[in-house]
């Protein structure tokens, strides 16, 4: 039996974190990543992934969320610290991107919440300046008991909950 054990990583882009757990004999699912294939979405399969996670598989589960809308260095801007849920004077390409950002940051944030409640560790990667930890739905799980951000020279943050010290080498 998994039940409890299993890593995963959302948004995992190249996978580097599954292979690197992989390589650890941690018990570790597919990642989830869209590019690697279309039953991957989170949008339209994420609730698989939510399924799990409310029956008690996973333990770990680890969210690279796309900061495509979110960050404040794309030009032209689609959000501001005032208007987090998006600009609404974008181009019609803007506000598909500010609505797949506001979609995943909402999947992401019910992700972690679901993990959280079952005793689970989660993290959440994203830069540092990016209005992701701004947005309403996920300042639920930035402000989860044991939740603490790491910043790693002021590029990446993660979010994350964890039972015991973490330390980085």
């Amino acid at each position: 039996s998994v039940m409890g054990e299993l890593a995963v990583e959302v948004f995992s882009g190249a996978s580097a974190l599954t292979l690197s757990l992989t390589m650890l004999q941690v018990p570790t699912m597919f990642a989830w990543e869209i590019e690697h294939d279309r039953r991957l979405d989170v949008v339209a399969n994420g609730h698989e992934l939510l399924l799990l996670a409310e029956q008690g598989y996973l333990g770990y589960g680890h969210c690279a969320t796309p900061c495509t809308s979110w960050s404040v260095a794309r030009l032209p801007r689609l959000r501001s610290p005032a208007n987090l849920l998006g600009f609404s004077d974008v181009s019609s390409r803007g506000k598909v991107l500010i609505a797949q950002g506001n979609h995943l940051a909402a999947f992401t944030a019910l992700l972690c919440l679901t993990l959280h409640s079952k005793a689970a560790l989660f993290s959440v990667e994203n830069p540092a300046g990016s209005l992701l930890w701004l947005f309403s739905v996920f300042s639920e799980v930035v402000h989860t008991t044991g939740c603490a951000i790491h910043s790693f020279q002021d590029e990446a943050v993660w979010c994350s909950v964890s039972k015991r010290d973490v330390s980085f080498a």
